[in-house]
């Protein structure tokens, strides 16, 4: 919820420009990660402590706008770049892993329930919009000052990354054969495009 309202922050404040420039680190460095690194640090680092590392990446991003400073937010936003691509990858991994093993448990048929649970967490994910900007659009509305704003969005994105200490661990299959199959797809995907 806090990040979504900082990045919609970032091109409408005082300093949209460096913000429009920080939000280009943040997706540049997002897809470069998500390239090389992500799936290598989600299978070494295992899903959950990667769903918290990488959480953790947002703090500092919407913690660099209580007292602005253009250099810490263009390192902050690169942080949210490697960050970003960890916790997707990482989430795709962890819903795909528990809708497996709810299928499992339930007898039900493979891949029966795998629409329902990320739609469900879309939906909810989606939310964070409408919340998040209710809540600051309140903030401002009874004048609260910007800083104490993202002292409070801080604070949020804080809770939810401490939050996430409670999931469920669960194990990647140890199966190589599906990782295969995706690098080689990745690897004609890339041959494709260059």
């Amino acid at each position: 919820m806090s990040y979504n309202v900082t990045q919609i922050f970032q091109t409408s404040s005082d300093h949209a420009k460096d913000g429009a420039f920080a939000l280009g680190i943040i997706y540049l460095v997002f897809c470069l990660t998500n390239l090389v690194l992500s799936s290598y640090i989600t299978r070494s680092l295992g899903v959950r402590l990667t769903l918290i590392f990488s959480s953790v990446a947002y703090v500092p991003f919407i913690a660099s706008n209580i007292k602005y400073n253009r250099w810490t937010l263009y390192i902050s936003g690169f942080l949210v770049g490697v960050g970003a691509a960890l916790l997707w990858t990482a989430h795709g991994v962890y819903v795909t892993i528990s809708t497996n093993k709810h299928e499992q448990v339930n007898n039900l048929v493979s891949s029966s329930t795998r629409g329902l649970m990320n739609g469900t967490f879309f939906g909810i994910f989606q939310l964070n919009q409408i919340i998040g900007n209710l809540l600051v659009s309140f903030l401002f509305h009874i004048k609260l000052d910007q800083w104490i704003i993202f002292t409070i969005l801080t604070s949020i994105c804080g809770l939810g990354t401490f939050s996430l200490i409670f999931l469920r661990p669960v194990e990647i299959p140890k199966d190589g054969s599906k990782a295969l199959i995706i690098l080689y797809s990745m690897n004609n995907i890339l041959f494709y495009i260059f």
